[in-house]
């Protein structure tokens, strides 16, 4: 399967999870923090995808702005809403035990994590503990992701070898540039460019990425 291809595919994850019918075969919600991911397995295929839910409630806003670094290990630092909102969830570690078990039951299958926006921000800093915890490829394709991490972040992400990253914004979504404060991107870069010179929200919009893919496979 072409790359762009796959981008589509995670993109259609990503989308998925926003949904209350979702396809997921094992999905985790917290009420309380407001986290949800879901597991996808595809046995045909041999591919499990892991996808985080972006911004949808006043509670994902508030947790989009608590833009204070918290240490994450040695000089590395990192949002602390996101990472609040992941790893002290109280669904986190039974997400992590059942994904465990597949990982170990399913060796030879290809690990992807996905999400868009608040999810996409996750995704980047579940790869990383993913990455640390098991000696596998992890394949992060994430969309619309604001930054998530300082420069050691930064470093210490893209040094992994068992990470492949890929971050796909459009040209005018402006939720990428977020937060500033010495902040950085992880991965590497897919602009998707629509036209628009001055950013636009709605260029935020998971439609809007849909419908830039599309163009590129037709």
């Amino acid at each position: 399967m072409s790359e762009i291809l796959i981008i589509h595919e995670m993109l259609k994850y990503a989308t998925d999870i926003y949904s209350i019918f979702n396809k997921a075969t094992y999905f985790f919600s917290d009420d309380e923090t407001d986290l949800q991911v879901g597991i996808y397995v595809d046995d045909k295929n041999k591919k499990i995808t892991i996808s985080f839910r972006g911004t949808e409630s006043v509670r994902d806003g508030i947790t989009d702005l608590n833009v204070i670094k918290i240490v994450y290990d040695s000089k590395i630092k990192v949002h602390r809403g996101f990472y609040k909102q992941l790893f002290h969830s109280k669904i986190y570690n039974d997400f992590y035990s059942k994904l465990k078990l597949l990982i170990e039951d399913k060796k030879n299958y290809v690990i992807y994590v996905t999400g868009h926006s608040l999810g996409a921000a996750l995704s980047s800093l579940f790869s990383y503990r993913l990455s640390n915890d098991y000696d596998i490829i992890v394949n992060n394709i994430n969309f619309a992701s604001p930054r998530v991490g300082n420069i050691y972040w930064k470093q210490s992400f893209n040094s992994k070898e068992n990470i492949k990253a890929l971050r796909v914004v459009v040209s005018s979504d402006p939720i990428p540039l977020t937060p500033s404060l010495n902040y950085r991107h992880v991965g590497k870069l897919l602009k998707l460019n629509n036209g628009n010179i001055l950013y636009y929200i709605n260029d935020h919009r998971i439609k809007m990425y849909d419908e830039l893919i599309k163009k590129n496979i037709m």
